[in-house]
């Protein structure tokens, strides 16, 4: 079982199936696949590092650990600094007392706006889509869903008649390949299902 990290290690699964092709629009492809499937079926959760509360302060910018965008809040945890001593986790917050405004800015409703200051008294839960720009994503996504960002990939390429590897048959056949795996996806991401996996070359 290899471990995949990059989406340039899917290139051997991807050209294996395209007679011919253009190295870098094969990758491009790639990133462009794990972008969709990451946005569509909201499948890479990440809890942010945790950070300070600030007395009276309402506005937290959330940095991932990623180059990824953050697509929306799943959960936000405000700890008391007796509970981050102890190591225990801080109390969800109901949605409708914070707003997320994009990019990457938490709004704090005033009804739990910090009291006092906390270190580590704030840990948010998010769902991140890779930028196009970036080669790398957390390895359990790509190698849980390498199937479905290669369908993607390959309906893409396939799809581009006018290059020498076009080819609107097997188009057909990847789109629904990549339908299957979105589907997959999202009906798993609602099960709160995540689990990596290998990939076998």
């Amino acid at each position: 079982m290899a471990k995949i990290g990059r989406y340039e290690q899917l290139l051997p699964f991807l050209v294996s199936h395209i007679p011919s092709y253009n190295e870098t629009l094969a990758i491009f492809e790639l990133k462009r696949a794990g972008s969709v499937l990451c946005a569509e079926a909201e499948i890479w959760h990440e809890h942010l590092t945790a950070q300070a509360l600030t007395v009276d302060v309402a506005n937290y910018t959330l940095t991932p650990n990623w180059e990824a965008s953050i697509q929306r809040i799943l959960d936000v945890e405000i700890n008391t600094a007796a509970g981050v001593t102890a190591g225990t986790d801080g109390s969800s917050q109901q949605e409708d007392l914070y707003t997320f405004e994009p990019p990457d800015t938490l709004v704090l409703g005033d009804s739990i706006k910090p009291r006092e200051t906390i270190a580590s008294g704030l840990v948010v839960e998010v769902v991140l889509v890779p930028y196009l720009n970036t080669s790398e994503i957390a390895d359990w996504v790509i190698n849980m869903w390498s199937d479905g960002i290669l369908a993607h990939a390959k309906w893409q390429l396939f799809s581009m008649l006018s290059q020498p590897w076009g080819n609107s048959g097997k188009a057909l056949l990847a789109e629904k390949a990549w339908n299957k795996e979105l589907n997959k996806a999202k009906q798993q991401d609602a099960r709160g299902y995540k689990v990596g996996q290998g990939l076998e070359a």
